[in-house]
């Protein structure tokens, strides 16, 4: 499995910037030259770390056996067994909690994309510190496919609460792919990819169209729609909820560091430039098929002139490629 879906991937050691700068793409299988679904990854963190390679072995373990991840997050219980995962670690002095990325045994891969700048941050409640890396780790190694990953995810926030601000979730398997987006507390959607899609998403939430009559595609925590339209930021009477846009600041879509990614990205997947934030798509059919180069090339991506910085990075890109790009892989899920 390892071998056969895992293409690529390149880390470094990275210097001090931002770490908004992460990048997703999902290719279906419809629209895939191998015939497979695509996923590629660029984790940007700032700060000087390490990026390290694992292989954690499947596992027994104790009844009773209780999980802590961060020393201020609520105590999971551990399943019996675990699956084996490769693991793709973060190493910096003061932990680095939402940068880790993982493809376990059963052909599931993890990848994750901060998504901050949320209202009612201050507002949700968690439970006993409630939950932040412990859902990456945890669905690495109990999940069998993209679908239980969702299902692993949302038990979770239901009990616990995600204690982080926000971010989207990439869960796909050899069948199926899956983004699961976050808001803080138990604040979420779901959705299944298409196999004649792409997605292309930055740091910013990007689903939109949020069809809550269609129960195959898109999956909904009710009480986020409950309070939507009593805080007016949606009409119940509009069965399409706009999830970017109720959950989340308007500026974080127009920030230079996200849209110049999303410019990039689409023009590059549908030869399309879109200039409004508001206008960027979350997903695409596009009337050309894409494979693993195409996927390593959009990671590769920056602006035609990027500027020069006299200072530590000699460099101004914003694009998907930059200084702090310290891991980039991309998965070719075979069966």
């Amino acid at each position: 499995m390892f071998k056969k879906s895992l293409i690529a991937v390149a880390s470094l050691l990275a210097a001090v910037g931002t770490a908004q700068a992460c990048s997703t793409l999902v290719i279906g299988k419809a629209v895939s030259e191998t015939g497979n679904i695509i996923v590629a990854h660029n984790e940007d963190n700032g700060g000087r770390l390490f990026n390290m390679q694992h292989y954690v072995p499947p596992a027994k373990h104790k009844k009773g056996e209780m999980l802590k991840f961060e020393k201020f997050a609520a105590e999971i219980p551990q399943v019996e067994e675990t699956l084996g995962f490769y693991w793709t670690q973060t190493f910096v002095p003061d932990g680095a909690s939402f940068a880790d990325g993982f493809f376990n045994d059963a052909g599931v891969v993890v990848a994750t994309n901060w998504c901050g700048e949320i209202f009612d941050a201050d507002r949700m409640e968690v439970k006993d510190g409630g939950i932040g890396y412990g859902i990456r780790r945890l669905v690495a190694e109990r999940a069998h496919s993209a679908r239980e990953a969702v299902d692993i995810a949302t038990k979770l926030l239901a009990e616990f609460g995600y204690f982080h601000d926000g971010r989207t979730y990439t869960f796909a398997d050899a069948n199926e792919a899956w983004q699961l987006a976050i808001h803080q507390g138990n604040s979420w959607v779901a959705r299944k990819i298409h196999d004649n899609e792409v997605v292309y998403i930055p740091n910013n939430f990007m689903m939109d169209k949020v069809d809550l009559n269609d129960k195959e595609t898109w999956r909904i925590e009710p009480k986020q729609v409950e309070r939507a339209v009593k805080d007016g930021r949606h009409d119940a009477k509009n069965p399409i909820f706009n999830w970017r846009k109720v959950v989340a600041q308007e500026s974080v879509r127009h920030e230079r560091w996200n849209a110049n990614r999303n410019v990039l990205a689409w023009k590059f997947l549908t030869g399309v430039e879109y200039n409004d934030p508001e206008k960027f798509p979350y997903s695409a059919v596009i009337d050309r098929k894409l494979g693993v180069k195409d996927a390593m090339a959009l990671l590769r991506l920056h602006e035609d002139y990027i500027g020069q910085d006299q200072e530590l990075y000699h460099s101004k890109s914003e694009g998907m490629c930059r200084t702090t790009s310290h891991d980039s892989i991309v998965y070719n899920l075979t069966a």
